[in-house]
């Protein structure tokens, strides 16, 4: 259908949420950006929002679904631009 409850899809992807958490822990400078609160916020998943398809298909994001997601990904990007800007402002000094 097109909706899921949040509960099954995380149990679905504990392996996989928890092996990218592992590398996370292991190595500086790997990241992991959480797309899941912003595609399901509440405890049904939808996969339309405002009338608009999220996913093109089971694997892949819609044009609309890339545009909701966009603030997340820019934001954690510049986090990670301020990172780095720390990180070799600490080397430089």
């Amino acid at each position: 259908g097109l909706q899921t409850p949040r509960r099954a899809l995380l149990s679905r992807s504990k392996l996989e949420i928890h092996s990218l958490l592992e590398l996370d822990r292991k190595y500086d400078f790997f990241e992991v950006w959480d797309l899941f609160p912003v595609l399901c916020p509440d405890s049904i998943c939808q996969a339309v929002r405002d009338g608009n398809p999220l996913f093109f298909d089971v694997d892949h994001m819609s044009g609309y679904g890339n545009v909701v997601l966009y603030p997340s990904l820019s934001k954690h990007l510049d986090a990670l631009r301020m990172k780095a800007k720390h990180i070799r402002e600490d080397v430089t000094e």
